[in-house]
């Protein structure tokens, strides 16, 4: 499979409002799925992705010249970004009936973060249906959430979607939990405001803001918002602390966005307190200290605030004709 012909300039979100059928064009489908990747979060709104068709593969690439210094200075952010992208990518294929393998690594070029295989074809499940249904509605969710409670049969499948990337989904069950992210994310707060290298890059992207995987709707969780107003509040933890890992979240990401909103949740993200490894590995262990878990679960790579909410204008993304390489970089 060639280089994907027709309009590459569409806005993506617009172009996931048409799904083709899973008997349409194959390229035709490849098309849709790549402009499904494109709407994955990223930091700041930063889309720092590339995409290279070669054959019947497409290599997704990370892009450096899109990243966040101060914020993520060892590009965990970034490449988490990537992850979820590549999530999106495997989710919209599947769901359109094409069979994929994905090679993370591969370590063909320094920036390379996947290389995604199309095999043939296959039947797709319906809740693979349902998480691509899902991806058109996704937003990143800054208002109040509804008082209701995320129901425990919704938070098993949503810790099973994560465990499936090779990731886990820690739920934040008690009030000291939160009140301890919530104390570490002012803090984080209080320190970057104080940077101005920090200040001067929360300008130089389209989504400012302390939250940095958010649309710029509302305002970010501060204090009681974070501890008291998240109906679920819950950690993306992998075991290790390295690219493979951060692809890993990513991956994991996506799809607890996808299912909990297949069931109308939404979500919105704390990063702030996870930039340095350091951090992520204290508030890992912080929250295995507070739950009486038997062991620290590795490093905590994500905190998502989770619940109901309504529905959201999508923030824009980069058309397909911008991402897409012409040759490797």
């Amino acid at each position: 499979m060639q280089a994907v012909p027709e309009d590459t300039s569409i806005d993506p979100w617009s172009a996931l409002a048409h799904p083709p059928a899973i008997d349409a064009d194959p390229e035709l489908r490849l098309r849709f799925a790549l402009h499904a990747a494109l709407t994955a979060p990223s930091p700041a709104n930063t889309q720092p992705w590339r995409l290279l068709l070669q054959a019947d593969q497409v290599l997704l690439f990370t892009d450096p010249t899109r990243g966040l210094t101060t914020r993520d200075p060892d590009g965990q952010q970034r490449i988490i970004a990537g992850g979820a992208a590549l999530g999106l990518l495997r989710v919209a294929l599947r769901a359109l009936g094409l069979a994929e393998h994905s090679q993370l690594l591969p370590g063909d070029h320094p920036d390379l973060l996947a290389r995604v295989t199309l095999t043939g074809s296959v039947a797709p499940t319906p809740e693979q249906t349902w998480l691509l249904q899902a991806a058109a509605k996704r937003r990143t969710h800054r208002p109040p959430f509804a008082a209701r409670p995320v129901r425990e049969p919704l938070l098993a499948r949503l810790c099973d979607m994560a465990r499936e990337t090779g990731a886990e989904l820690l739920p934040l069950r008690h009030i000291n939990q939160r009140s301890a992210l919530a104390a570490r994310v002012e803090a984080a707060l209080a320190r970057d405001a104080a940077d101005p290298a920090h200040q001067r890059e929360r300008t130089a992207w389209p989504e400012p803001g302390p939250e940095p995987f958010a649309t710029i709707t509302g305002s970010p969780a501060r204090g009681d918002a974070i501890a008291e107003g998240s109906p679920l509040l819950a950690l993306i933890v992998t075991r290790d602390d390295d690219p493979g890992a951060w692809l890993r979240a990513g991956e994991a990401l996506i799809r607890v966005l996808l299912r909990g909103r297949v069931d109308h949740l939404q979500a919105s993200f704390l990063h702030g307190p996870l930039a340095r490894a350091s951090d992520r590995f204290a508030v890992a262990e912080e929250a295995a200290v507070l739950e009486d878990l038997p062991q620290t679960p590795g490093f905590a790579q994500l905190a998502l605030r989770i619940g109901h909410g309504g529905d959201l204008p999508p923030q824009p993304r980069r058309p397909l004709r911008d991402v897409l390489l012409r040759t490797p970089p």
